[in-house]
Parts: structure tokens; sequence; C-alpha cells
């Protein structure tokens, strides 16, 4: 197999990379090249963590065809890593051909019990990328991904239970899991949490609860959650609102600071909500 060298090295965190900044990098830039070199030289003497690794950076980096080649091997071979890693790929072209490969690498990842491809198999079966949308068979998926502990699939769980989607429909059950999701950070989960006290779905209807979960949702909601972060913002109002109605302002306010230090992102600054909380 033939191995590049990577021009434009990465930072990884997830499957989301961060470009370097041009200039001034200084030892950023050299502990990064140093890592880039490492990690080729382990994949060039078959480490598979590394090159699955290094499939993730050339993939980044655009270099899907040279991504897909260093991964097969690994596929072939039963790396479940580089099995959901291809799926991706593959599901990226959206030519049928490839669709039917990567549910296939997917659907071989989630079998061999890796939670991420378990709950991304769930996201095909139920948005159609899989060939039909099956709601029931999505769910499965996303429970076991779920009772793994992937706070993005038990919010998912969640979403079924309350929605009815592929099972019948159980308000309490899906509380539970948005609550364990939101519990780990998750600000989706959150919010929806926040919306069950707000509206009483499978529990006692309570706006001072409600609000402490919209606090943590706007809270932890990243950059790429915009639209979770304005929708919590203004239910958190109007649950402050309520709650300072119902004279359980002060209540609510220590409940959302008690959970913005079990359950809030680390290293996000913490605002002061409005009225010195």
């Amino acid at each position: 197999m033939k191995f590049i060298m990577i021009l434009l090295p990465v930072l990884l965190t997830g499957c989301a990379a961060r470009p370097v900044p041009p200039g001034g990098g200084g030892s950023l830039l050299s502990g990064v090249e140093t890592q880039v070199a490492a990690v080729t030289r382990q994949a060039m003497d078959g480490d598979p963590g590394a090159r699955v690794l290094y499939a993730r950076w050339l993939a980044d980096t655009g270099s899907t065809a040279q991504a897909r080649e260093v991964l097969s091997p690994l596929a072939d071979q039963g790396d479940r890593e580089a099995q959901y890693r291809l799926g991706c790929l593959l599901m990226a072209d959206r030519t049928p051909d490839s669709r039917r490969q990567a549910v296939d690498r997917m659907t071989r990842a989630a079998t061999a019990g890796l939670a991420v491809a378990q709950r991304t198999l769930g996201d095909w079966l139920l948005n159609g990328s899989a060939g039909t949308r099956d709601p029931a068979a999505a769910l499965v998926w996303y429970r076991k991904a779920a009772e793994q502990g992937d706070a993005a699939a038990q919010n998912a769980v969640g979403a079924a239970l309350s929605a009815g989607r592929g099972t019948a429909r159980d308000r309490t059950a899906a509380l539970v899991w948005y609550r364990k999701a939101a519990e780990q950070g998750n600000a989706l989960a959150a919010l929806n949490t926040g919306n069950a006290y707000w509206t009483g779905s499978g529990v006692r209807a309570n706006a001072g609860v409600a609000m402490a979960w919209y606090v943590l949702a706007e809270h932890n909601a990243r950059p790429a959650e915009s639209a979770v972060r304005r929708l919590a913002q203004q239910m958190r109002v109007r649950a402050m609102m309520l709650s300072a109605k119902q004279g359980r302002l002060s209540a609510a306010r220590a409940l959302a600071e008690q959970y913005l230090r079990r359950y809030g992102r680390p290293g996000v600054p913490v605002t002061p909500l409005p009225g010195g909380a």
C-alpha cells in the first residue's frame, strides 16, 4: 500500500477536524507535524489504530480515495472502526452501489458492537439513507447504542418513544432516556427534557424544573447547535416568567445552578441569569 505525505496537518477531536492556524503556529505546528509523522510511520508498519487515524486525516484533507484504500483491508479483516469509517465514506458518494456497500459495512460494525455505528445505522434506517425508512428497525439499533451509553442514541430512543415512532408511545419512558442523555451533556436532550417538564409530557408539569433544563441546554449547545440554543433561550425566558409568577424562581435558579455544576460542558463559561442568579 502506498502512503502519501499529508500536507495539511490537522488536530482531530472525534470526527471533526480543526485546521492549524497558518503562520505563528510555533511549537503547536511543530507538535502536530511530529504527531502526523509518528502516526504515518505506525500506519506504514501496519498498526490498525494508526491506519484508521491516518485514513481519517486523509479523508479530512479531501483524499477520500486514498482513505478508502487504507481502510478497506482493515475492514475486510473485521476491524469495526475501519468498517464504520469506510461506511461513512461510501455513504457520502450517494450512488446506489456505494450506498449498498455503506449499509453493509455499517451493519458489520454495528453488529460487532460499535456504539457509534449502531447509532449511525439507526439514523440511516430512520431517514431512508439505507434504502427505505424503517423506524422500528432504527429503534432497535438506537437502543443498542443507548444501552452502551451513547448520548445521541439515548436522545433518539426518547424521541421515538415520545412520538410513538416504530414503537408504542410511552412519554414517561421517553423522559427517562432524554434525561440520561441530558446528564451526559447532550444539549438537544436537555431541551427535550425541559419541554417534557414544561408541557407535562410523561411527568407532572413544573416550570421551575423546565427552566433548569433549558438553562443547561442553552449552556451545553455547541456552535453547530445554534437552533437548539436559540429555542432553549426562548423557552427559558418563558419558564422564568411563569416560575416568578408562581413564586418559585429562586428554587428554579438554584436547581439550574446545580445542573450546570453537575452536567455542564467543561470549559464553557456560565452566563449569569437575569436577576442576579
